[in-house]
C-alpha cells in the first residue's frame, strides 16, 4: 500500500516502501529529498504556469467551466445577481482563479522569493 504524496503538473509522486539497495535511505533522508523535489515542482510551476494561472488562458487551459454570469453560463437572475456579477461589483475584477486576490498575491510573493534568494 502506497503513500500518494500528490500529483502535480502530470505526474505523480508515491512512496511504496524501501527502494530496491537503498538499506542507507533513513527516514530523514527521504523526507529531504521529497522536499527538494517539491522545490523543484514550485519553481517549475512558478516560471512556466504562475504567468498565466491567474487568467482566462488559465482557466481556459485546466478545463474550468465558466462561473455564473460568464459568458456561456448566464445567471437566471441576470449578471447583477451572478456570482462574477458580483465579484465585479464589490471588488472590481472578472479575473479566474482569483476573488480578494489574496492568493495571487501571495504567488506573486512567492515567486519574487524564489528570485531574490536565487540572486544572492
Amino acid at each position: 500500500m502506497g503513500v500518494d504524496l500528490g500529483i502535480v503538473a502530470g505526474f505523480e509522486i508515491k512512496h511504496k516502501g524501501a527502494v530496491p539497495g537503498s538499506a542507507n535511505l533513513t527516514q530523514k533522508i527521504f523526507n529531504e529529498l521529497i522536499r527538494e523535489s517539491w522545490e523543484d515542482v514550485g519553481d517549475y510551476w512558478h516560471e512556466n504556469f504562475l504567468d498565466k494561472h491567474f487568467t482566462p488562458a488559465g482557466a481556459d487551459e485546466y478545463g474550468y467551466a465558466p462561473r455564473s454570469g460568464e459568458t456561456g453560463n448566464p445567471h437566471p437572475k441576470g449578471f447583477w445577481a451572478s456570482y462574477s456579477g458580483r465579484k465585479q461589483k464589490y471588488l472590481h475584477h472578472k479575473n479566474p482563479l482569483v476573488f480578494a486576490g489574496d492568493l495571487q498575491a501571495a504567488a506573486a510573493l512567492s515567486r519574487e522569493g524564489h528570485r531574490h534568494l536565487e540572486e544572492h
